[in-house]
């Protein structure tokens, strides 16, 4: 994982560790406040900081949002 979270060896005996890890696991990727649907259909995702030319949300259709999460996750 590429993130601070890690698991033991003896992870399995673990119930507290288990079930932290399954909470980040299953966390949702953007925060629900940050998503919002436009008048035309598309998805709009407020980014946390403004990219250096302004943009502060970026807007795609549906399927271009879970595409774009699929190959998030496949990249780690």
């Amino acid at each position: 994982m590429t993130s601070a979270r890690s698991v033991r060896p003896s992870g399995a005996e673990d119930e507290v560790g288990r079930t932290n890890l399954f909470k980040y696991v299953l966390r949702r990727p953007i925060a629900q406040e940050h998503v919002s649907m436009t008048d035309d259909g598309l998805v709009a995702v407020q980014l946390k900081k403004p990219f250096r030319d302004g943009t502060v949300s970026v807007e795609m259709d549906p399927l271009s949002l879970v595409s774009w999460f699929g190959a998030s996750v496949l990249m780690e």
